[in-house]
């Protein structure tokens, strides 16, 4: 999330102290980090299976089998999934503005 951030910083859309803001209260959230490990083969699977890109299945493998949605700002890796038996854990940060 730190890259989004100083991403944003480095575009002029968010300062210094909202980027510290920012993180601060994201690090405040309770988060459960999901080993990898166990999904590897299965985003290797879904990577070659859509043509698509490894590390994005490495967030949407673990999302449809935990059953908790992902929200991306990428819409290429939302359009890969949207009428996919994915679709319904990958969605578009673009539609909730």
């Amino acid at each position: 999330m730190n890259s989004v951030l100083t991403k944003l910083a480095r575009k002029g859309l968010l300062s210094t102290a909202q980027v510290f803001q920012m993180n601060r209260a994201l690090r405040a959230l309770p988060v459960h980090v999901l080993e990898t490990a166990k999904y590897r083969d299965l985003a290797l699977d879904l990577s070659i299976e859509k043509n698509t890109d490894y590390y994005d299945c490495l967030y949407v493998i673990p999302a449809q089998i935990t059953r908790i949605l992902m929200i991306t700002a990428g819409i290429r890796l939302h359009r890969t999934f949207a009428s996919t038996e994915y679709g319904e854990y990958v969605l578009w940060l673009g539609d909730y503005q």
